[in-house]
């Protein structure tokens, strides 16, 4: 699409770049506390992204408290804060928490055809830690949160399914 079509349609700031948003989400199911993705890690484009466990502590509860991470899929936007450096060593970020990702993310970007830094970085740390849970099909978290194979934006996608009082 020639720019001086999508210019007009897009909200950029004083340098030109569009105006993104990357979305998080903060799910309280009975005992467990659920992140579903994480946004981006340390690329921050220039200060403007990467700001999640910054953010964090605004919504009343720590990171140790999360007891569950979803990966919807393992693109750097979505997955690039499931780690942290403490003391020069790359670690979960939500330290007690499981992580999931589509077991075909997995075998995508971790082969050599899909090999991408942010993947290797983050997510060896998580296998390292024992942390990492790769998900084949349907996987019901809690009675109100299952996970679903969505392939298509990446072979190993997952969506969330939510429902309340049988909603």
């Amino acid at each position: 699409v020639d720019e001086a079509v999508w210019r007009q349609y897009a909200l950029t700031d004083e340098g030109g770049k569009a105006l993104v948003g990357h979305n998080c989400a903060l799910v309280s199911s009975g005992k467990e506390l659920i992140v579903i993705d994480t946004g981006y890690g340390d690329d921050t484009h220039g200060g403007r992204t990467g700001h999640m466990l910054a953010e964090f502590g605004r919504t009343g509860y720590r990171r140790e408290d999360v007891t569950t991470v979803v990966l919807t899929h393992a693109h750097g936007d979505h997955c690039g804060r499931t780690t942290i450096v403490l003391e020069g060593v790359r670690r979960p970020a939500f330290p007690n928490a499981a992580y999931f990702l589509g077991r075909r993310d997995w075998d995508w970007f971790n082969g050599q055809r899909g090999e991408v830094h942010h993947f290797a970085q983050n997510f060896q740390a998580l296998a390292d830690a024992g942390v990492l849970r790769l998900v084949d099909g349907e996987v019901q978290l809690t009675p109100e949160v299952t996970l679903i194979q969505t392939s298509g934006h990446t072979l190993g996608h997952m969506s969330v399914l939510m429902e309340s009082r049988g909603a």
